[in-house]
């Protein structure tokens, strides 16, 4: 049962988003101060959403399918 809450989280901590994108915290954090990646913070800590997520692997295949 909590794996299924998981998968219908809107946010993750940066932890989590670096596991999602299979990147690392730096290269998160590279996407995120260029932009390309939106987050948020509350209080101390920082979230990226899901929505955020997706919306950067869209561009990301997109950009590869003009390439192409």
């Amino acid at each position: 049962m909590l794996d299924h809450i998981a998968t219908q989280r809107l946010v993750f901590p940066i932890e989590e988003a670096c596991k999602a994108l299979a990147t690392s915290r730096q290269r998160l954090y590279d996407l995120i101060n260029d932009g390309r990646l939106r987050s948020f913070k509350e209080g101390k800590r920082r979230y990226v959403s899901r929505k955020a997520i997706e919306d950067y692997v869209a561009a990301k295949e997109q950009q590869r399918d003009s390439a192409a």
